[in-house]
Formats: C-alpha cells, structure tokens, sequence
C-alpha cells in the first residue's frame, strides 16, 4: 500500500513508488498484457561529435546523447498524485528505476559521461512513460575499405545491442 498525501515532494513519491515492497528494479517491466510480453524500448542516438584518427588507429571518438523510451506500468502515478504532471530526477531517479541494458558492440571502450543532473536526466510522467536521456563517450572500431582507394567510400557504424533479461 502506497503511503500518498497531497504534499510529497516528486523525489517523496519516486522513493515511494520504487519501495523495495513493491518494486523491483532487478525486474524488467511487465509487458502490454502480461509480464512475459516483451517490453518495447524507443531509441534516439543524436551524435554531437565525431573525431578521428582513422589513419593510425582505424578508431574514431564519438559523443553520444541516448535517449530511451519505455512504459514501466509500476511507476504510473496518475491516479495517486494527481496534482504532479511529471517526475524529474538525475542520477538518484536512475539508481531507484529500471533501466534498459544497452551498449555499443564495436567499441573497445566507452564511459558514461560525469554523473550529475547534466549527463542522466530522467523524466516519468503520470502513465508510467520513462524518458530517460544520457551521454555517452566512445571510442569504435572502423576498419577502412581501399579497394578502390582514392575513390572509396568509408561507412563506420555504431553497433547497438542489448541483453535480453527476463
């Protein structure tokens, strides 16, 4: 049962819903109909920087902001906190929800980048809807194509993946 009055603080109602009687963030969320459903993720990447040193290395650094969408109906507080249109929170709203697994599967390394408010941003409106946007720094693997050197055209991609967690 939901400790709930009308002047909680969001971080108050985000602590409350997230108990550790009720919620579990080991726990992927259910899905549509039932909790065996697969969750469905929405993805943006929005590339700010690229550099490279693609001669020497066959690497390039690149500066990631992800951004992930995604209904956790366990979250949803529409109906016991009518008067919050959204929940904001940093790295503290991070650490008390799920989150998706995801990383970049050609890269020998990465980092997310710094740990405050500015580099993880979670947003949870009434519904359950989690948006949560992050930076991320990688450096990714390029191996270059010449056969037609000095007309050849390079593709480098970004590889996503995640892990698949009952």
């Amino acid at each position: 049962m939901l400790n709930i009055n009308n002047s909680m603080t969001q971080t108050e109602l985000l602590q409350e819903l997230t108990n550790n009687c009720r919620y579990d963030k080991m726990i992927r969320p259910p899905g549509e109909t039932n909790s065996t459903d697969p969750i469905h993720v929405y993805t943006r990447a929005y590339i700010y920087t690229i550099k490279s040193n693609m001669a020497k290395t066959l690497q390039f650094d690149v500066h990631i902001m992800l951004q992930f969408r995604y209904l956790d109906n366990r979250l949803k507080f529409s109906n016991i906190a009518p008067y919050l249109t959204q929940i904001h929170g940093g790295k503290f709203a991070h650490d008390l929800i799920w989150t998706p697994t995801v990383y970049v599967s050609n890269e020998p390394s990465s980092a997310i980048m710094g740990s405050g408010v500015k580099d993880i941003l979670v947003s949870i409106d009434p519904s359950g809807m989690v948006i949560l946007n992050t930076r991320l720094q990688a450096t990714l693997n390029c191996g270059l194509r010449l056969e037609k050197f000095p007309f050849d055209v390079q593709e480098c991609p970004l590889i996503f993946e995640s892990c698949r967690m009952l």
